[in-house]
């Protein structure tokens, strides 16, 4: 099924000096998951940067490891964390 396999958290990386979001690696950190057996990713969530990202990084994200996916061809699940700390 699509949820077989090993699943692995990622990070949501940050430039050290802005602070603002880095995705310009999520292409070589794709492909080097799935060189490893890795049959899907979740993120956005899984160390807790959900509650500090905004919906539109949120979306930057997302969108980057969708189009690092499709653009290497990579069999590759992923999960977007979509929810938010409860009030």
């Amino acid at each position: 099924g699509i949820f077989s396999g090993m699943f692995s958290p990622v990070m949501t990386e940050f430039d050290e000096k802005t602070h603002r979001l880095l995705v310009k690696n999520i292409p070589a950190y794709a492909k080097h998951l799935v060189k490893t057996g890795v049959r899907g990713v979740f993120a956005c969530g899984t160390c807790g940067e959900s509650m500090t990202l905004s919906e539109e990084e949120r979306k930057t994200v997302i969108e980057a490891w969708v189009q690092a996916r499709n653009t290497l061809n990579l069999p590759l699940v992923i999960i977007a964390q979509v929810g938010c700390e409860s009030v």
